[in-house]
């Protein structure tokens, strides 16, 4: 009896020092900035409304941007930003929907943007809290307007969750723009055998992500501050972020998109290019349908993951679907 218990605790301590390791030592080489991000130079950013704040539920005052004012017969929508970015990258597609009547409110995801520091949060449910907050703050702004909302990328993955969360009835409608579903599965396009800016915009700690998936399992969640994904960003740069954290990815990523497709209690819609390079848009329609049928999803052509926010023809698709009744 005692060898076995000697064994086993033998056993224990190489799992907690295997365990240890990947966290402390499991991380990557960080990619180095990418033509995703160099597609963002040159940029008007002349009619740039100013970042005012509203406080969050811990006192913290975070960033958001306004485009219009309230209009008889108008819109209002809120549009969440995608994985690493801010605010920015929906300038073009926000002026577009104030010069269409749609009053657009743009807030800048925790952790992001002018909500410093980067990259992380306090806990898994932070940013849905967060919505909350702005969603009422909005409401004082706009109280006869019913709310929409809308997000891109990794801010549709978020989207997505909170259309199936308890607090889905703060918007009317939801709209997710080539939404982030999974880092792996059938819906994510293979990386080319030739590596691409989009192939290289993001690495993932992968022996970090087991220790800490191992950690969690033993209900240990000291350590999911720490980064686990990292993007082809400047490391000086003041807008974009870095790297994300176990308990940002979390509160981003649905766990399980189809059953979270499924919770959705709220009416939705779906837009994406089928030249994304992040997911096959194909696959993205043939999940929402096996899930919830009721839920359409436009396909573009020839329109890309960032071309989402700027083409002609996704910025009509965005316009109408925020106009409609």
């Amino acid at each position: 009896m005692k060898t076995l218990i000697r064994v086993l605790f033998g056993v224990a301590i190489i799992v907690v020092l295997a365990t240890a390791s990947l966290i402390a030592f499991g991380t990557s080489q960080a990619p180095t900035s990418s033509a995703l991000v160099a597609a963002y130079k040159g940029a008007d950013f002349s009619s740039l409304p100013q970042v005012e704040h509203y406080a969050a539920h811990d006192g913290a005052s975070l960033g958001y941007r306004r485009y219009g004012a309230a209009i008889a017969g108008g819109r209002v929508l809120v549009l969440i930003h995608g994985a690493s970015d801010s605010g920015l990258a929906l300038h073009r597609l926000a002026e577009s929907l104030k010069a269409a009547n749609v009053t657009t409110y743009v807030p800048e995801v925790r952790g992001h943007g002018s909500n410093l520091p980067h990259g992380d949060i306090a806990y898994v449910g932070q940013l849905d809290d967060d919505l909350e907050e702005f969603a009422a703050a909005v409401r004082q702004r706009e109280p006869a307007t019913p709310l929409r909302l809308a997000g891109f990328s990794s801010g549709g993955g978020f989207v997505l969750k909170f259309a199936g969360g308890p607090h889905a009835a703060l918007f009317d409608r939801y709209l997710l723009l080539s939404p982030g579903l999974a880092y792996q599965g059938p819906i994510v396009r293979p990386k080319p055998a030739q590596p691409s800016a989009a192939s290289l915009f993001t690495v993932p700690y992968v022996p970090r992500l087991i220790g800490l998936g191992l950690a969690n399992a033993v209900g240990v969640h000291a350590f999911d501050s720490m980064p686990v994904l990292a993007f082809a960003v400047p490391e000086d740069s003041k807008v974009l972020t870095r790297t994300y954290s176990l308990r940002l990815l979390n509160n981003l990523l649905p766990t399980d998109y189809a059953r979270s497709i499924d919770a959705v209690s709220r009416p939705m819609s779906v837009i994406i290019g089928d030249a994304d390079e992040f997911s096959i848009a194909s696959e993205v329609a043939r999940a929402f349908a096996a899930a919830r049928p009721a839920i359409p999803v436009e396909i573009l052509p020839g329109v890309g993951h960032m071309g989402l926010l700027r083409e002609p023809a996704a910025i009509a698709a965005i316009t109408g679907w925020a106009t409609a009744d």
